[in-house]
């Protein structure tokens, strides 16, 4: 299973930020485990699903999560925000702030997606415009 997705992994440099994480010598379940006993059922019941169908001839390649991966599962390495972040480094975008990591920093990028720090652009300004309507506008070349 997931083997375009694996490729991509062990593919150096790396393609994606999935493998960024592999040349830290983080292996896939490293992020995928499920942190608090809601993720671990999650986890759990899509890996199951997932066996299932592979054994019974009837997986198809996920296109992406069924379930929204929640910051805690990046927040347990990456406990503070990166310094010199215009972003992380406001007060309003700290805390409880109603964002997903994964919205911004896109773990399993196209190939041609690839842009600094594994963002782009396009999915980053559409972030922004939910709190932010007229970030198209106004936003500095800040990344």
């Amino acid at each position: 299973m997931h083997s375009k997705k694996f490729s991509d992994f062990l593919t150096d440099p790396p393609l994606n930020l999935a493998g960024r994480h592999r040349v830290e010598k983080m292996d896939c379940i490293d992020c995928h485990r499920g942190i608090d006993l809601k993720g671990k059922l999650i986890i759990t019941y899509e890996e199951l699903k997932n066996t299932g169908k592979y054994f019974i001839g009837r997986f198809v390649e996920p296109e992406g999560l069924n379930h929204d991966f929640q910051n805690i599962n990046c927040r347990i390495c990456h406990q503070r925000y990166k310094r010199g972040s215009n972003f992380h480094n406001l007060s309003s975008h700290q805390g409880s702030l109603p964002v997903l990591c994964i919205k911004c920093h896109i773990v399993h990028l196209k190939k041609n997606e690839k842009e600094i720090f594994f963002l782009n652009r396009t999915k980053v300004l559409q972030v922004c415009a939910q709190c932010h309507p007229r970030v198209g506008k106004n936003i500095k070349e800040t990344f």
